[in-house]
């Protein structure tokens, strides 16, 4: 609404002119109330991240993004699950994997996620190894079609600056309880001993990573190819024709409406939040 207001002329009468002044005054007060009720209506609907989110049902996104080296993206997780006012949620990946613990642990928690509600998964550029483990989780995995799905399994890493530190003259003196303390240490290389031993760790986590997996599709179980397990990886489309993923979608917003969709909320129904904005 526009208010326009008219100049009365300086042969007006006095007492119009004094009643018109009132009558602007009111007008203005009013109209500061207004906007000033608008403001904090407004200021209600907004969360500390400048999401909005009022009272409606929430589809939470948690993004898995670079490297899994660190627990905080299971903590949100977490707060996602326990949060009553999030009816679904989608996992967002885009990762090559991780570490070991951060893994499963972030696969722990994205399990216990979808008992709880509607939960999609949907893989970016690349959902590997690690991120692959934890997105299996969800109730239903979506790729687009040229994502990079796979790379399964595990390895380790020893560098040795032995040569270097001999070329350099640089003498260390090691003080240990055991033979095997300072593995990985890199002012040596491992002994055959240690390469057996790492060896049958990594094939102990291979054996439960792979585990975890077929547990949660099922579909896998003896169908699993043996070209992923030795670290190669395939295209989305082709990572649908053997049971990786549900499907194709051709932008991220399809995985939110399919989360949405899964919890019984039409278009309009519900708000998109960031996992990290949960204030539960």
């Amino acid at each position: 609404m526009v208010l326009v207001f008219k100049r009365l002329s300086s042969g007006g009468i006095r007492r119009k002119d004094s009643n018109s002044k009132k009558l602007f005054k009111i007008i203005g007060i009013l109209i500061v109330l207004a906007l000033v009720a608008a403001g904090f209506y407004y200021l209600g609907s907004l969360d500390l991240g400048g999401v909005k989110v009022g009272k409606k049902p929430k589809v939470a996104v948690v993004n898995v993004t670079g490297v899994i080296e660190n627990f905080q993206t299971a903590h949100r997780v977490s707060k996602t699950a326990k949060d009553k006012t999030v009816k679904a949620a989608v996992i967002k990946v885009n990762s090559p994997g991780g570490y070991v613990s951060p893994s499963f642990q972030l696969e722990s928690a994205i399990s216990k996620l979808a008992e709880e509600k509607p939960t999609v998964g949907a893989v970016g550029q690349l959902g590997a190894s690690g991120a692959y483990l934890a997105v299996s989780a969800v109730d239903n995995l979506y790729v687009h079609h040229s994502s990079l799905v796979g790379a399964l399994g595990v390895i380790a890493i020893w560098i040795s600056y032995k040569e270097y530190y001999e070329n350099k003259g640089i003498e260390h003196y090691v003080f240990k309880t055991g033979p095997h303390k300072d593995m990985y240490a890199p002012w040596r290389g491992p002994t055959e001993n240690e390469k057996e031993m790492i060896r049958k760790e990594i094939n102990r986590i291979e054996d439960r990573m792979l585990g975890e997996i077929i547990q949660n599709r099922p579909s896998l179980e003896n169908n699993l190819p043996l070209s992923l397990v030795k670290g190669e990886i395939v295209r989305g489309f082709e990572s649908v024709e053997i049971n990786l993923a549900e499907g194709i979608i051709g932008t991220y917003e399809e995985a939110i409406e399919k989360a949405a969709e899964a919890a019984d909320l039409s278009e309009g129904e519900y708000q998109v939040v960031r996992a990290e904005n949960l204030t539960g």
